[in-house]
């Protein structure tokens, strides 16, 4: 339970802050007919409104309580003010006794308030809120809350407010982790309901979203995720319906955050949620992966949607750069330099597709050099160095400059500093000779 109070403090973050009560909601009120009750009940409740507004929780409550036993249906605003009270008493004390017995009369309060007023579908999920609050670090009262949330959601049709989800996923956790009371279904079914509120509201606080995920995959592999027990449980679950992008999400997630993504699972995975939810992000990531595993094909393929997906011209730089260097792991230099040209061409501020056709210009002397004019053997140096000069690598520059030719080698083949050759070869580039002394 070690993050309770982390996302208890988080979840109060996101309530609106409690309102200031004034005389002026009289105007909604039901007073009592009868003269003096009603001389009576305009004095209570100046009386507990003030003792409210001050804060002082404790003698605001026998004032609040005599409308229960007198006259419960005042309004709508008597409840309301009644669970901020009791609220503020549970949050004063310590003594476990004493906090029951008010955590009691909230919860009344909150039965007697759709009792008289209905609207039970908001009132339920307030009072889901109250009781997690006060009692999240109970393991007794876990159940509790749990069908407490769960009616909720229910009564609300799945649409409960956002300040619930974050409290809700950490009850199903601790219920999943503490108890053991739930499925891995039913985890997953409560998370699918929650997460269309979240996709539904275009006013969520992303930190909602993001650490809801994150409570979700604790809930399903646990705090140390290990890749092999998530292949256990939600491979064969996945391969059996690949198509289900529910499913495909929950393991390309699961394996990401397990740092699983080696694991040819995570990139099966990883094409299902990419056709489902296509962009330029995903098919950059599994690319990547792809190559790294030497996966040519794939990360070819996986770049060439990458860069149907991409944006902005920085996008479609990098998209031709990964595309460059898949073309490169697989010897063809060529079509690498043509592909590191598109990335300058759609960025020229690439530097890093500057430095890679310096690199190949670099390791091509071997499969370049005649052995017939020292000069034109070493001008794949002079190519690369201009290129690494370009790309602003000093260090590779310099490296560079130590494999031109000499001024010896120069002279001795009747050339000049300064003088325009071809470096033939694949590359047929243009470069002027300089010496390394």
């Amino acid at each position: 339970m070690n993050h309770t109070l982390t996302f208890f403090l988080f979840a109060m973050l996101i309530l609106p802050p409690p309102a200031a009560f004034s005389q002026d909601e009289c105007k909604g009120l039901t007073w009592p007919e009868d003269p003096a009750l009603k001389s009576m009940a305009n004095n209570k409740y100046a009386l507990y409104t003030d003792e409210l507004n001050a804060g002082n929780y404790e003698r605001a409550a026998g004032p609040f309580g005599w409308f229960l036993n007198n006259h419960p249906q005042l309004g709508t605003t008597l409840y309301i003010h009644g669970a901020a009270i009791y609220n503020g008493r549970l949050d004063n004390t310590s003594d476990d006794k004493i906090k029951q017995a008010l955590l009691d009369s909230l919860m009344i309060i909150y039965d007697l308030r759709m009792q008289y007023y209905n609207n039970t579908a908001e009132v339920t999920a307030r009072k889901a809120f109250d009781h997690y609050k006060h009692t999240i670090r109970d393991p007794n009262l876990l159940e509790k809350n749990l069908e407490l949330f769960d009616l909720a959601l229910n009564l609300n049709d799945g649409n409960i407010p956002s300040f619930l989800i974050i409290p809700y996923l950490q009850v199903i956790k601790l219920n999943k982790q503490i108890n053991n009371n739930l499925t891995m279904e039913e985890v997953m079914e409560r998370y699918n309901r929650l997460s269309l509120v979240m996709e539904a509201d275009e006013d969520v606080n992303p930190r909602i979203t993001a650490t809801a995920e994150s409570l979700y995959l604790e809930t399903i592999a646990g705090e140390n995720m290990d890749c092999d027990m998530i292949k256990d449980q939600f491979g064969e679950r996945f391969r059996a319906d690949p198509s289900n992008q529910k499913m495909a999400k929950l393991v390309f997630k699961l394996m990401l955050k397990g740092e699983c993504t080696q694991d040819p699972l995570w990139l099966e995975a990883g094409r299902i949620v990419a056709e489902g939810d296509p962009g330029y992000k995903i098919y950059n990531v599994l690319g990547s992966v792809a190559l790294s595993t030497g996966e040519f094909a794939q990360a070819e393929e996986f770049y060439e949607n990458a860069l149907k997906y991409a944006f902005t011209n920085q996008e479609i730089s990098e998209a031709n750069f990964n595309l460059g260097n898949v073309k490169a792991e697989q010897g063809l230099k060529p079509i690498a330099t043509a592909f590191y040209r598109e990335a300058i061409s759609a960025d020229p501020g690439n530097k890093k597709a500057y430095n890679a056709i310096g690199m190949l210009y670099f390791n091509s002397y071997e499969e370049c050099r005649e052995n017939k004019n020292k000069v034109r053997d070493r001008s794949v140096y002079l190519a690369a160095y201009d290129k690494f000069i370009q790309g602003g690598n000093e260090q590779l520059a310099a490296a560079a400059k130590e494999q031109f030719p000499s001024k010896v080698d120069v002279f001795d083949w009747d050339l000049e500093v300064g003088q325009e050759i071809n470096t033939d070869c694949w590359m047929n580039e243009m470069v002027a000779i300089r010496t390394r002394d």
